[in-house]
């Protein structure tokens, strides 16, 4: 699992605040679909945590550039969504 993955994991895991910083980081460090999969998780399991709030901008970036993967890696090992 890569460093990016495995922080998010944690910050998953975890009850309390995220940094912003931390996760626009996340963002631009994830180089695989494990990660940005996380990341999509977080977005939808923990946004109202990441303080201040990520902004529309930012989570529709990471949004799109985790879907447009799924669609060109067609992930079939349960990790992320498949292209179906």
């Amino acid at each position: 699992m890569s460093e990016v993955a495995t922080a998010v994991q944690a910050a998953l895991g975890s009850e309390g605040p995220i940094a912003r910083e931390l996760v626009v980081e996340w963002c631009e460090g994830a180089d695989d679909i494990k990660a940005l999969a996380l990341l999509y998780r977080l977005t939808g399991e923990a946004y109202e945590r990441i303080q201040p709030p990520l902004g529309q901008q930012e989570t529709c970036r990471l949004i799109q550039r985790y879907l447009l993967e799924c669609l060109r890696l067609n992930p079939e090992d349960g990790v992320a969504l498949s292209r179906y």
